[in-house]
């Protein structure tokens, strides 16, 4: 059996730009499928489904697969190691790809079904954790024993052209090491359509670790995932794009839902980030990096500071998003900018947050810029707190009890609606009839669209917040609401936890 890389080879740097070099070199290869199945059949020799490798060949010949190559992958359960070696995992090499979903008979990717053909990789060598109905370990509390029969890490990838669509990756337990559920190092890997659940790292990453990477995740979900600093994920001077992403019941000390650090610059929209917790900073997402968050939600996450958001030093931006009912202990419910963080924030809605001081945005020792947005009905600690060396920028806001300071400050009420499913891959909290914040804001520098992709600006102005309110009648622009009209009764889920609640 091949082992997975140990620990002493996942950082040999050298060894990775030489990786990068010689992979300019390769031709092209032509694609091979291999077909797998739980208890595999016939010759097992992977070359049709009635000789599909089994669980144990699967492990065994991932390893050091042709560029190219392509795992069709059966509903079931698969460990890296049949043997119970908890230092082995599945390593998935440039090149390769892994597609999980299918029943067993498909003759076309396009005839699967991640969905409801649930296809897990799981680091519960021994079968004892607490799993549901398709062996799933749910949380990070539901790994028996401390970890002793799970292995190090569910999956490792490396390298460009990987891809990884549709799977569960869970029960990884990264004792004293990063990326309990996967790790991911250098590469370029496309990440579609799967669900980290159930996995612990004691250091970063419980869901997934990225260092050095420009991988892509689309429609992925993180739940249940435990970690020192980003539970459900962590970047690490890595350029990653998270796309309709949905980070739930993550825990962590730092960065609930996710931690991104060093220079290059993490993009995420269009996610949610949903009840995550850290005992410290970030309950939602946790930032030491420029990170760029836009179109995107967060809701009932919680921290000591920073219960949605957590920005520490360097410049991240923030448009298009909306904050409702985080909560933080001590300072900044919505959004804490801390120690020289220079935030941008555009066209952002907090509503509803609460803190000790500062219940939707709290700001130490920085200044942020703030555009367009909203601050209002915070649950506790008033709306914006600023410490004596923080002096932010607002212009065009809306916030309740004004803001001495800024430029065209409203204090009138935007008649928000509550968070709903507004049309858009997040929920949203639409403006009402009579907003304060309708055709209010300010055009330089908007952005051209709303959180929810409607075109802005939909009147004779940019409305405040991320909620652009459509002129259409009948609910035009995507379910969105009518000027001139109340909030329609039209609540479209967000992007639903399939992968999750499948039974």
């Amino acid at each position: 059996m091949v082992k997975g890389y140990r620990n002493d080879g996942v950082y040999r740097a050298a060894a990775l730009v030489f990786l990068f070099a010689f992979l300019l070199l390769l031709p092209a290869a032509s694609e091979a499928v291999i077909y797998v199945t739980q208890n595999g059949a016939g010759a097992k020799d992977g070359s049709r489904w009635e000789d599909a490798y089994g669980e144990a060949e699967f492990c065994q010949n991932l390893n050091n697969s042709p560029v190219g190559t392509e795992f069709w992958v059966a509903a079931g359960k698969y460990r890296p190691s049949t043997t119970g070696d908890k230092t082995w995992y599945f390593v998935l090499d440039p090149g390769v790809s892994l597609y999980g979903g299918f029943t067993g008979t498909e003759t076309s990717r396009n005839q699967r079904n991640w969905r409801t053909n649930v296809t897990v990789l799981t680091g519960d060598l021994d079968f004892n954790d607490t799993v549901d109905a398709h062996g799933v370990t749910r949380k990070a509390s539901d790994i028996n024993a401390a970890g002793n029969g799970n292995s190090i890490r569910v999956l490792y990838a490396y390298g460009q052209g990987g891809v990884l669509d549709g799977f569960t990756v869970t029960a990884g337990y990264a004792l004293n090491d990063e990326g309990g559920g996967m790790m991911d190092v250098a590469s370029s890997v496309a990440i579609r359509n799967c669900t980290f659940a159930g996995n612990f790292s004691s250091q970063s990453g419980g869901g997934l670790y990225s260092r050095n990477s420009f991988s892509t995740l689309e429609n992925c979900i993180f739940f249940g995932n435990k970690a020192d600093w980003g539970g459900g994920m962590y970047t690490d001077n890595s350029a990653s794009v998270a796309d309709g992403c949905i980070f739930t019941e993550n825990e962590a000390v730092y960065g609930g839902g996710m931690a991104a650090a060093n220079t290059h610059v993490p993009e995420v929209k269009n996610c949610t980030f949903s009840k995550n917790t850290a005992s410290d900073r970030g309950g939602g997402m946790y930032t030491s990096n420029s990170a760029k968050v836009s179109s995107s939600t967060f809701t009932e996450n919680s921290a000591s500071d920073g219960g949605g958001m957590f920005c520490i030093g360097y410049a991240p931006t923030v448009t298009n998003c909306t904050f409702s009912g985080n909560t933080a202990s001590g300072q900044g419910g919505g959004i804490n900018n801390y120690w020289l963080a220079s935030t941008t924030i555009m066209n952002s809605t907090f509503y509803g947050n609460g803190a000790n001081q500062g219940g939707n945005m709290a700001n130490l020792d920085s200044s942020p810029a703030v555009t367009n947005s909203i601050f209002w009905s915070s649950a506790a600690g008033g709306e914006i707190f600023n410490d004596a060396t923080s002096i932010p920028v607002l212009s065009h806001c809306v916030v309740q009890g004004g803001y001495i300071g800024g430029t065209s400050i409203i204090a009138g009420d935007p008649k928000l609606g509550p968070l709903a499913g507004n049309g858009g891959p997040t929920r949203t909290c639409a403006l009402l009839q009579g907003s304060s914040a309708i055709d209010a804001g300010k055009a330089a520098g908007a952005p051209s669209t709303d959180q929810r992709g409607v075109s802005r600006p939909q009147g004779s102005g940019y409305d405040i917040g991320a909620f652009e309110l459509a002129v259409s009648s009948g609910g035009g622009g995507g379910g969105c609401g009518v000027r001139g009209a109340p909030f329609p009764g039209m609540l479209l889920l967000a992007l639903p936890l399939v992968l999750l609640f499948r039974k």
